[in-house]
């Protein structure tokens, strides 16, 4: 297992790394909120994941969840095909697409 990270890069995207498993998820949340409230828009690359299970994309839901609330607009990037495959799994896919 891979620490999962979340830095911002030279675009103003939060970039996740690592596994997004339920062990690293909690953790990479309660880091990732204090980017919300820096951003007009979030913008999150997933580039540089290297494991996701459905917790991966459950956060990916709490993070669509949250910056409604704030209203702000969401925007992934780099979403990869394991997400893909388990987005389209569960039926949100054509949900998330339109944030890609």
């Amino acid at each position: 297992m891979t620490a999962a990270t979340g830095r911002v890069n030279e675009k103003g995207h939060l970039m996740i790394s690592g596994d997004l498993d339920f062990e690293t998820v909690p953790f990479l949340w309660e880091q990732s909120l204090s980017f919300f409230s820096t951003s007009d828009d979030v913008h999150i690359d997933l580039g540089h994941i290297t494991f996701s299970n459905s917790a991966g994309v459950a956060l990916l839901i709490e993070w669509m969840k949250y910056a409604k609330a704030l209203r702000k607009n969401i925007y992934f990037h780099h979403i990869s095909s394991q997400q893909n495959s388990i987005i389209e799994a569960v039926g949100i896919d054509a949900l998330v697409k339109t944030l890609s």
